[in-house]
């Protein structure tokens, strides 16, 4: 994923594979997040986890707007 210009983490703790962290720095607009979540399911998918990257970005973009600039959380579930 870093290659794709996306930079992930573990959790922590009781997190510990269950979650990623994605890295950034200051205000993260809804475009990021949508961004990320596509480099993320693409990533997943080419290691043959059952995902639709498309359909996780369009989630996220509801969300978003939703929100309407209110804290967005987004969460991908991925099966291997």
């Amino acid at each position: 994923m870093r290659s794709r210009g996306l930079v992930v983490a573990g959790g922590q703790d009781h997190l510990a594979g269950v979650i990623l962290r994605i890295g950034h720095l200051g205000d993260v607009s809804v475009d990021d997040v949508v961004a990320a979540i596509e480099v993320i399911g693409q990533s997943a998918a080419e290691l043959g986890m059952a995902i639709d990257p498309a359909q996780a970005a369009a989630a996220a973009r509801s969300a978003g707007r939703a929100g309407d600039g209110v804290h967005l959380r987004t969460a991908l579930t991925c099966r291997p």
